[in-house]
């Protein structure tokens, strides 16, 4: 109805019909009840990635609606193109974000809208270099200019990880913070979370590292903070392999296979940090020196903490709980010193000591570990000792001992015979004239 007024439309059946069944345009007092309405094909936006797109780039694709002249797409309530007369538009080169589309039919009667649908561009971030990143930044919209007080952001994203890395960064000195950013589903082609090579003045806080290989590794990288981070289901959790003076707080590290790895990584700190029900070791150090382990719980692990020739580290004020074998476990690592740590509940011992010399272990708790408290294995307790080594050493000092023997009789007999007489006790006082 168009400009018409006191109009009964009343009990007529109305199928088929696209855009509405009835329509009024600057009408009143009309009378319109009891008419049965049916519509065509509801008018349905749908894209091609399925909620997730991996590079910015998809196809929205929606029904026909009978009657409309043409449709308009809107992206999160604005515009993106008008007159549309096909049914399909190419979206290209979105940032990382979340979009919310919909589309609206038009002819000069009516507009209708189609349902609303959500794409989240969850692609991965790749940085080679300071001047990488400058221009990443621009192109992805991250605030910052890299400088201490004004650092690159990077935050409030999902990436699923399968086609390399969720966030790879190398080869940069500019101060940056990643946070609130969530990384899964590496793992099945071998990539990992987050990943950091030759990287300093990064910060990574509260972002969470799902199934994959690793869940963070910093690799040749110093200077770094990680804090409060989740790393769960990943093969590995938190690693470092030849990075120092990087700081770890309060990070939650569960259900991987490792926990939390130091591998040839100096004078870092691991402060407060959850490491719990990992199906190997819990906090591991292999070859890492003068590290600042304080204030962590690691339970439900292999090992609680675990140290492999490595040496000079401060282990204090710990928790070691409910792990598989020991609280804390040493291996050819001198020179440690483990002060005012909890050990309970371990199945084997709350401090187990093998090969390691020239400690110090003072004011630890223990309570309920299964064999002990403490123990020390030195080379000579090995199990099964070389038995015939031994034997072979106990011979040739038996037969030497003999030959001595043998000869002292036969000069003292020849000497007697020559009538000389040798006396000992003069020989000492005339050296010590």
């Amino acid at each position: 109805l168009d400009n018409s007024n006191n109009n009964t439309i009343s009990e007529n059946i109305l199928f088929l019909n696209g855009l509405a069944s009835i329509y009024e345009n600057n009408c009143i007092w009309n009378d319109i009840s009891d008419n049965i309405s049916a519509m065509l094909t509801p008018f349905t936006l749908f894209s091609d990635v399925a909620g997730f797109d991996e590079d910015g780039s998809f196809t929205l694709t929606w029904s026909v609606s009978e009657n409309a002249d043409n449709y308009t797409l809107y992206q999160n309530g604005e515009i993106v193109v008008e007159g549309l007369t096909i049914t399909n538009y190419d979206i290209t080169s979105l940032a990382i974000g979340a979009y919310m589309f919909y589309v609206k039919a038009i002819n000069k009667y009516e507009e209708k809208d189609s349902n609303t649908i959500e794409v989240i561009v969850s692609h991965i971030i790749q940085v080679d270099g300071n001047l990488d990143f400058n221009q990443t930044a621009v192109g992805q919209n991250f605030t910052g200019n890299g400088t201490y007080s004004n650092p690159y952001i990077i935050e409030n994203y999902e990436i699923v990880a399968s086609v390399g890395h969720g966030i790879h960064i190398q080869n940069t000195d500019v101060y940056f913070i990643i946070r609130n950013v969530g990384v899964s589903n590496g793992r099945s082609n071998n990539y990992y979370g987050f990943y950091l090579v030759n990287v300093s003045n990064g910060k990574l806080e509260d972002n969470t590292a799902n199934n994959n290989l690793y869940g963070f590794l910093l690799k040749d990288s110093y200077n770094n903070t990680l804090e409060g981070n989740t790393a769960s289901d990943n093969l590995n959790g938190i690693t470092l392999n030849s990075s120092n003076y990087n700081a770890l707080t309060y990070n939650i590290v569960s259900n991987n296979r490792h926990g939390l790895s130091l591998d040839s990584s100096h004078n870092n700190s691991l402060t407060g940090n959850e490491v719990t029900d990992n199906t190997y070791l819990g906090i591991y150090l292999g070859s890492s020196n003068s590290n600042i382990i304080m204030n962590n719980t690691a339970t439900g692990n292999i090992n609680g903490f675990t140290l492999s020739f490595s040496n000079n580290n401060t282990i204090t004020n710990n928790t070691a709980n409910d792990n598989d074998q020991h609280g804390f476990h040493l291996w050819y690592s001198n020179d440690n010193i483990l002060t005012d740590n909890i050990a309970k509940n371990n199945l084997k011992y709350g401090i187990y000591l093998e090969e390691s010399n020239y400690y110090e272990i003072s004011g630890n708790y223990f309570e309920d570990n299964g064999l002990g408290s403490i123990y020390e294995k030195m080379r000579e307790e090995m199990d099964f000792p070389d038995i015939f080594l031994i034997s072979a050493i106990i011979v040739v000092i038996a037969g030497v001992s003999f030959i001595i023997i043998k000869a002292t009789f036969f000069i003292r007999k020849k000497l007697k015979l020559s009538g000389f007489k040798l006396s000992l006790k003069k020989l000492l006082r005339d050296k010590n004239r």
